[in-house]
Parts: structure tokens; C-alpha cells; sequence
């Protein structure tokens, strides 16, 4: 479940780069400068807060599977614990881009459609603000995913199962790591029906 919804939401986030790039940030020559158009949040506020509700309901799920496994298996309470991390550092990087995204659109409407921004426009205690929440989010987010990483890696060794093992691994590349995620599915269901059929409790999975 938890893969699952960790592609919905690494497939939204991809959407949500690509939209950005072409069209909620678009730079465009206006004589001796450039204009920024930032279209109005309600065209990107939903999928920021899509995309943070995913990636934290995916997390929380990850975390739910390795505190299970470290009932019976105390190399799970690490990744238990840097897991909660990434939940903190996923929800300050989305506020962090929502600051961004606002302080763009806030000084293009100082600017004027078609005139370029000028210096006195721009927020900068608000952009100050965006940089050192995305800063700080960053730095919790990569903890937890070295948490997560460990914790899949683990799960593999556990049912010795290698295909965790690459999915964990895959995850670290950006577009392949979809590649990473459906493996881990895959044999999550695999792994499951071996429990299944040796009577072990599914809840360790």
C-alpha cells in the first residue's frame, strides 16, 4: 500500500515540476529585462497540497510496516525513527514552495503585466523565508528517505528477497525510481502470499 502510493505521489511531484516549469513560472523578454508570470495559487495550491497529503500518507504507512517489523526485529526501529523525519521534512519543503510560488506571484503583480521585476517588488524577508524552510526541509527530508532506503533495504535481507533490494536502490534515481517503486510492490505482494501460505501473520510484512 504504502508503494502504491508513493508512485501516485512521485508521479504528481513530476507533475507538479513539469507544470511548474512550463507554465507557473514562465520567464518572457520585455526589453532590457525579463517578466515572471505566476499564475493565481488556486491553480497549484491543490496539487502542492495533493502531493504533500500522498507523500505523507505513504510515509506514515512505510513507518506503520517497519514499527510492525521491529516488534521482532530491532534492525527496524532506525528506519522506524528517520521515517518521522521525512513526514516533518516532506510538509516544510511543500510550505517552503508554497512561500516561493507566492512571493513570485506577489512581485509580478507589483511589477505589472509585462514590465520586469524590479528588485523593490520582491519580499525579501519572504523570500529569505521560503529559502531557509526549504533548506531545513531538505536536510530532514534526505535523513528520513536514508531512513526509508535503509528500511526497505532491511526488508529484503529479511525475506531475503532481492528485488527490495534494487527498488531501494532505484528509488534514488529521479524517473527511475517509479521503476523502483513498482518492484517493491511486486514483491510485497509476492512476500505476502509466501506468509500467507505459511500461516505468518500479514502484519509483518
Amino acid at each position: 500500500m504504502a508503494s502504491a502510493i508513493g508512485l501516485a505521489s512521485t508521479v504528481l511531484s513530476y507533475v507538479f515540476v513539469f507544470v511548474s516549469v512550463s507554465s507557473l513560472v514562465s520567464v518572457a523578454p520585455a526589453g532590457s529585462g525579463s517578466t515572471v508570470a505566476v499564475p493565481p495559487p488556486e491553480t497549484w495550491v491543490p496539487l502542492l497540497i495533493a502531493i504533500g497529503v500522498f507523500a505523507a500518507v505513504y510515509l506514515l504507512i512505510y513507518r506503520s510496516a517497519f514499527e510492525n517489523l521491529s516488534t521482532v526485529d530491532d534492525r527496524f526501529r532506525t528506519p522506524r525513527l528517520l521515517v518521522s523525519v521525512a513526514i516533518a521534512g516532506v510538509l516544510v519543503v511543500l510550505v517552503g514552495i508554497g512561500l516561493l510560488l507566492e512571493t513570485l506571484r506577489q512581485a509580478a503583480e507589483c511589477a505589472g503585466a509585462g514590465n520586469p521585476i524590479h528588485p523593490a517588488c520582491i519580499s525579501m524577508s519572504a523570500l529569505s523565508g521560503a529559502v531557509g524552510l526549504l533548506v531545513v526541509g531538505a536536510i530532514l527530508a534526505l535523513l528520513g528517505a536514508i531512513g526509508l532506503l535503509l528500511g526497505i533495504w532491511r526488508v529484503g535481507s529479511r525475506y531475503d528477497r532481492d528485488l527490495f533490494k534494487v527498488g531501494a536502490i532505484l528509488l534514488i534515481i529521479p524517473y527511475v525510481n517509479l521503476v523502483g517503486y513498482a518492484l517493491i510492490l511486486w514483491e510485497s505482494h509476492s512476500v505476502q502470499r509466501t506468509l500467507e501460505t505459511a500461516g505468518t501473520p500479514a502484519g509483518f510484512l
